[in-house]
């Protein structure tokens, strides 16, 4: 059976998100700061009429930041369990279909150290792409007061 899942760059990793949960991407947005809130939280955006939690989850991830323009950047829209967010990427970059024999789980070896926020990965002829667990992510800022 085979899923599509939408491919994006945060620093210098791709990653995966199941496509069923992507509303919309969008290019970055006028973003309302939001005090005290964790790091990773860059505050929200309001998309006619529609607010989201701005997501930048590469501080998270604990991945480098690319010097990519900041007006280069993509938003990609998500709804998780009927919560609504952004994830600031670097680049959004396919939209594949991966049969679910080529799913595996992320070996010991791997390097990628924030093996908790991921479900599994595949790899394509160029890359290792990670399948994030938002669900995941999004609960552990939750635990921590940042998310309502």
């Amino acid at each position: 059976m085979s899923h599509q899942y939408i491919v994006f760059e945060l620093g210098s990793k791709f990653f995966a998100i199941d496509i069923s949960r992507v509303i919309e991407i969008i290019k970055m947005q006028e973003i309302f700061k939001v005090p005290n809130t964790h790091p990773c939280i860059k505050g929200l955006i309001n998309l006619r009429g529609k607010v989201f939690t701005l997501l930048d989850i590469k501080s998270k991830l604990d991945l480098t930041s690319r010097t990519s323009p900041e007006e280069d950047l993509k938003i990609i829209l998500v709804n998780i369990n009927q919560n609504y967010f952004g994830i600031i990427a670097d680049s959004v970059d396919e939209i594949v279909g991966v049969n679910s024999s080529k799913i595996q789980t992320v070996p010991d070896t791997d390097p990628f150290a924030n093996r908790e926020y991921l479900e599994n990965m595949f790899n394509t002829d160029d890359n290792s792409i990670y399948l994030l667990n938002l669900g995941v992510l999004i609960n552990s800022l939750k635990e921590k007061n940042s998310l309502k």
